[in-house]
């Protein structure tokens, strides 16, 4: 279960392809994809602004990959 959930960080899974994506640790596809997005709203960082709220998910693929820029923009520099 803990190798899905790294999976999903790295990639961000759509419902098309879940739905189609073959040896799920599920027992089908809606499970599957339930279980996506409770780890997803479990993970989110929530964020307001005035009468707007907002929900972004900050993976550790995401972060590096922000590192990862950020290096080489201040090499540019």
């Amino acid at each position: 279960m803990v190798s899905f959930f790294q999976e999903t960080d790295k990639r961000y899974f759509y419902w098309s392809e879940i739905k189609h994506r073959p040896n799920l640790q599920f027992e089908n596809p809606e499970k599957a994809w339930k279980t996506i997005k409770a780890h997803r709203f479990l993970a989110a960082k929530r964020l307001g602004f005035g009468n707007h709220n907002f929900s972004y998910n900050l993976t550790s693929f995401i972060q590096e990959d922000l590192h990862n820029f950020d290096l080489k923009l201040i090499g540019g520099l």
